[in-house]
């Protein structure tokens, strides 16, 4: 159930920010911020990629909770840098531009989303097992 909601929320955000990343500027702060676009483009990128990041960082060390931190960084990583990417060359048919600097910002927020996560993973020892029957071993 915990799984399904993560996975859930995790979709429902991601396919929230990709759209608003393909709208003008203007029209994608206002829908995820309520403010203004221009100079806080990048802090769009970063706060969208970061709350993506951190639930499905979540949802996936709660699907696979025995796996090590490097094979989960191994196999988690990567395809979001892919979306990233995918996200910022696809931009320019929808009359944005692709600019490294997103990209980066992109990525930052990544990094920092999964940092988070596993910080509060470990800070609030938050146990991602599936909790056992009570009087068995």
């Amino acid at each position: 159930m915990r799984h399904k909601f993560l996975v859930t929320a995790a979709a429902a955000t991601t396919a929230t920010h990709l759209i608003a990343t393909h709208l003008p500027s203007e029209t994608a702060a206002k829908l995820l911020f309520g403010i203004g676009g221009g100079s806080i483009n990048e802090l769009i990128h970063f706060a969208v990629y970061f709350l993506s990041a951190t639930l499905w960082w979540f949802a996936y060390t709660d699907r696979y909770p025995t796996a090590s931190i490097k094979y989960q960084l191994i196999t988690f990583v990567p395809p979001l840098a892919v979306l990233a990417f995918a996200d910022e060359i696809t931009q320019p048919a929808f009359g944005r531009s692709a600019e490294l600097i997103d990209f980066l910002a992109d990525l930052a927020g990544i990094v920092a989303g999964i940092c988070s996560a596993i910080v509060v993973k470990n800070f609030f020892a938050i146990s991602y097992r599936k909790p056992q029957p009570v009087g068995r071993p």
